[in-house]
Formats: structure tokens, sequence, C-alpha cells
């Protein structure tokens, strides 16, 4: 669920999982349609036979003991376990994991929990705060300082959350920003800007391979280490050369590593 949901939002979802019915539900619904009449009619079948075929056996109360022999076929019949246990465990299992905080939006999924060997997270602002940090600048020969200036001036318009990171980078090492010509941002791949007299390409593999923009063998080396260790790798190029790589960091959240030790147990 994302973090602007409200409590409306997560009550409705919990009552719309608990009126929704599994598979199990549904069979078990199928069944109980098919098995009452049969319990019916031998439940009468049975009064009849006791109180008019074989009353004679029991003189002076074959009325009660007829009416007690198709109470018992009813009784020891009854598809209770089918018919009320299966909504009943939906619904105090949904209500009891949207108590601990797990929210399951349908039934089916319920069900299917059983099954799951592999739980797969969406990292930023689930297992960590969701506020990266630039944790290294790798420089290819120009100033740390001169790249972050760029860097800054290149994502200020930028909505990618790196680039609130960078901006706070900057702001910390007390750098001045300076004047952005053209700006243009490439989905899924990074951004191509004008600072002052240089172009600046900020981005991923994919964008450097489309700028044509060559990677050393130092450079896939430093990418390759960074990335070993947990780091988001943005690359940065200014006139069509590889000047820096900037690697991000977010740190986990506290509860994070007893979350993921629970769901190993």
């Amino acid at each position: 669920m994302g973090r602007d949901t409200t409590l409306a939002q997560i009550i409705a979802l919990v009552e719309k999982a608990q009126g929704s019915r599994p598979p199990i539900q549904r069979l078990a619904d199928r069944a109980v349609a098919y098995f009452i009449p049969p319990v019916l009619a031998i439940a009468a079948l049975t009064f009849v036979s006791w109180y008019l075929v074989f009353g004679y056996l029991i003189p002076g109360g074959r009325l009660l003991f007829a009416l007690t022999a198709a109470i018992s076929v009813l009784v020891v019949a009854c598809p209770c376990a089918l018919g009320l246990a299966t909504p009943t465990a939906v619904t105090v299992g949904i209500g009891r994991a949207a108590e601990l905080g797990v929210l399951v939006r349908g039934v089916e999924a319920l069900e299917a929990a059983e099954k799951l060997d592999t739980v797969i997270f969406d990292k930023t602002g689930t297992l960590t705060v969701g506020m990266p940090e630039v944790t290294e600048v790798v420089s290819f020969g120009l100033d740390k300082s001169d790249l972050l200036r760029l860097a800054g001036s290149a994502e200020r318009n930028s909505e990618y959350p790196l680039a609130d990171a960078v901006l706070r980078k900057v702001q910390d090492e007390g750098l001045h920003l300076v004047d952005l010509q053209e700006f243009r941002a490439i989905s899924g791949k990074g951004i191509v800007a004008q600072v002052n007299d240089n172009y600046v390409v900020m981005g991923n593999r994919m964008l450097f391979n489309d700028m044509k923009i060559e990677l050393s063998s130092e450079a896939e080396e430093q990418i390759r280490q960074l990335e070993q260790r947990g780091k988001t790798v943005i690359l940065m190029a200014v006139g069509g050369r590889l000047a820096d790589i900037l690697a991000f960091a977010d740190s986990l959240k506290e509860n994070s590593n007893e979350a993921v030790h629970m769901l190993k147990e």
C-alpha cells in the first residue's frame, strides 16, 4: 500500500476483501447446495420409516423416537464445516491480518499465501527510509566540487528522487548553482542539460549507450564495485565524455531487519 493511503481506504479494502469469496468457499457453497436436499429427504424418510413402518417395535413412544431419529440424521449430516467454517475463517483471517498491519486485497491472495516461498519488496520507502544520499563521487579528471555544481544545476528541474539527493549534497558542500539554459528529461534513462557552456548528460548505462558515450574499463570496474555494495549508480558526462560516477545509498528503516527475519521464520 502507498504511504498516502488513508484510513478510510484501508477500511474499505478490508471490508471488500472480507466480502469476497475464495475458490474454496465457492466450492463449499456448491457442495452445500447439492448436499442439503438429499439430507432433508433422508431425514424425512427416517421419520416416516420409524413412525409408520417400524413403529410397532417401540410401543407408546414411536412419535418421539421417529422425531429423534430424523433430528439425529440432520445433526450428523449438517455441513457446518463447509457452510460456516470457511467464511468464518476468511473473515477472521483478513481481520487479524489487518490488525497486524498486513492488508489483503482479496481472499484469493489469502488462500494462496500458504504456498509463498519468496517475498519481493519495493526497496525505496519500504525497507529504506526513502531519503537517498550521495555517498561517493568518483571523478575522472575534473574537480569534484565543479562536478557537483554542474550536477546540481542540471538536476534542479528534475522530478527524479535522486535529484533531491544531489541538490542536498550541493547545499551541504556550500556550493552555488549556475545558470541552466536547456533541460530535457528522458523517461527511465536520465537527463540532458546545458549548464553555461557545458553539455551535461546524467543517467544510466542505457542513456550513455544511446548517446554513444563510451565507458572505460576503469569506469566499468568502479560501477561494478559500487553496485556490489548495494549502491545506486548515476553516470555523468560533460562534453560527451564520462566525467564522474555518483553513488547513492538509502538508510534502512530501524525495523527492516526484524521484518525480514520474521518473514524468513
